[in-house]
């Protein structure tokens, strides 16, 4: 079978090398996780998910290094943006989702940092999306939190989670 690509886009610092790695390793692999440090290059991440081939194509989230973007958007079959709900969205963002239209492949759009109940505004965030992005958006899954309680909703399957005592 053909290997599949994702691209995997944010701002500096969304998330998206702890994104890989934590796919990577619920699919069996072994990730050696270096230091944690905002890096400006393409990072490569693979696995194997029942018998199929995947690769994650991680860009930097700089606007210096925005022709690494491009690149992987040209060789991706699909690609995920990751949002920080922690901090303001930033127009490298906005710019990696216009890039991803321009190609025509399909892109989603992974709400990241929720569970930072001191930083964290899903609904701040989903309304800036939804006032910067020319774009129509389903959830699969939703969010809500109460004091130190995370809890999630997983719409298509009607299935609730709750994480107590999360920081």
């Amino acid at each position: 079978m053909e290997p599949k690509i994702l691209a995997i886009l944010g701002q500096t610092e969304s998330g998206k090398a702890t994104f890989c790695e934590t796919l990577c390793k619920l699919c069996g692999e072994t990730i050696k996780t270096p230091k944690k440090e905002p890096f400006y290059y393409l990072k490569v991440y693979g696995f194997k998910y029942k018998n199929n081939p995947f690769y994650l194509l991680s860009t930097p989230g700089d606007e210096n290094f925005i022709g690494e973007v491009k690149w992987a958007l040209k060789v991706a079959d699909a690609a995920i943006l990751l949002v920080d709900t922690t901090s303001p969205l930033k127009y490298h963002n906005i710019r990696v989702f216009e890039f991803a239209k321009e190609e025509g492949i399909p892109l989603f759009i992974f709400l990241n940092k929720i569970d930072d109940f001191e930083k964290s505004n899903v609904e701040e965030t989903l309304s800036n999306l939804n006032n910067a992005l020319e774009a129509s958006h389903v959830s699969i899954t939703y969010a809500f939190k109460q004091s130190t309680t995370l809890s999630l909703v997983d719409i298509i399957e009607e299935k609730g989670f709750i994480e107590e005592g999360t920081k």
